[in-house]
């Protein structure tokens, strides 16, 4: 690789998320025993109520991620849209060339935002939109990138503006001898209506905190039978009445 993960531009995704999610694990260290009260608690935030968790989500299987937090009537109609829309967004990742997903954009916003998960600040523009997804055809640091997207909620700001929010898993290899990695990201993106469909103009990546992940990492380690010897002990200790079943 001729460059550095951290200095290469474009979208060097999951390997520059994943790297700063471990290295910021070394803050964990510095957490008192006094914030920490008992397990699911980690420091301050509570992740026995987190929306996702890896176990809910295997790699495979996207579309089977449980939304916990839509609680609303959905506009199925709009959400369909917004999955077909999408569903072709990941196909232009998959094609490996990354400056064709200015396609699914609108080209007459003036000022659009992109937002990526790795990214420290945001890309304002179409400069600095389209310098995230141009690669090198001559130093490719992406050996190979597969996306998937599942929409999880759309709603209309406007008769013809819309917002959709929902999940994306990618798989990547880069250039050189690190193994393949994946993860999953929340998206939002916000759509304005053209003659030729829904267009882009928003978007927006939105990566879990490291202390999510390492919950989610651990309960993901949990053995397939450890649920059925915890109820077991439950029946020896509890009336048969309060079971938890």
């Amino acid at each position: 690789m001729s460059r550095s993960v951290c200095q290469s531009s474009g979208p060097n995704r999951a390997v520059v998320s994943g790297i700063g999610a471990i290295l910021s694990l070394t803050g964990l260290s510095s957490w008192g025993a006094g914030q920490c009260t008992s397990m699911p608690l980690i420091g301050r935030f509570d992740v026995r109520h987190l929306p996702i968790s890896t176990r809910e989500l295997p790699t495979s299987t996207l579309e089977t991620r449980q939304h916990l937090y839509v609680t609303e009537t959905p506009d199925a109609d709009l959400i369909a849209e917004m999955t077909s829309l999408f569903a072709a967004y990941g196909d232009l990742w998959n094609s490996q060339n990354f400056s064709r997903l200015k396609e699914l954009w609108d080209h007459d916003e003036e000022r659009p935002f992109y937002l990526p998960e790795e990214q420290a600040d945001w890309r304002t523009g179409w400069a600095s939109v389209d310098a995230y997804w141009a690669q090198d055809p001559d130093r490719p640091f992406i050996e190979a990138m597969f996306v998937r997207y599942s929409v999880s909620d759309a709603k209309y700001l406007a008769a013809d503006v819309a917002q959709v929010i929902g999940w994306l898993h990618n798989d990547m290899l880069m250039v050189g001898p690190a193994p393949a990695m994946g993860g999953d990201c929340r998206f939002t993106a916000v759509l304005r209506r053209r003659p030729e469909g829904w267009r882009i103009v928003s978007y927006v990546e939105a990566q879990t905190t490291a202390l999510a992940l390492v919950q989610q990492m651990y309960e993901k380690n949990v053995s397939p039978e450890f649920d059925e010897f915890r109820r077991a002990l439950a029946d020896k200790r509890t009336p048969r009445s309060s079971r938890d079943v």
